[in-house]
């Protein structure tokens, strides 16, 4: 999902991922804020383009991994990009386990 919110308000751009739970009450989520290069970059991308530009997005810089259960937050971690060493996928839910 890619939540893009007008920079209002002291708001930032973002894309919000849910990594893993796709289809259960569980879900591990990641957000990383992005600039509006990214987002357009985002917002054309399709297949393993999307995916690709999402991992870049992910290990780019400072992100938040999130375990959400149900409808609310339940736990948050900041992972740096060094945490996740090359793999975006690896990196969020090694940060998911550690909530």
């Amino acid at each position: 999902m890619l939540h893009a919110p007008e920079r209002a308000c002291g708001l930032s751009y973002g894309a919000l991922d849910c990594v893993e739970g796709h289809a259960f009450d569980v879900g591990v989520w990641a957000y990383a804020p992005v600039t509006p290069t990214q987002i357009d970059g985002l917002r054309a991308a399709e297949g393993v383009a999307f995916a690709k530009l999402v991992d870049e997005v992910l290990q780019a810089g400072v992100i938040t991994v999130a375990l959400a259960v149900g409808d609310r937050l339940d736990m948050a971690e900041t992972v740096h990009p060094e945490q996740v060493r090359g793999d975006a996928y690896g990196g969020v839910m090694d940060a998911a386990g550690r909530l």
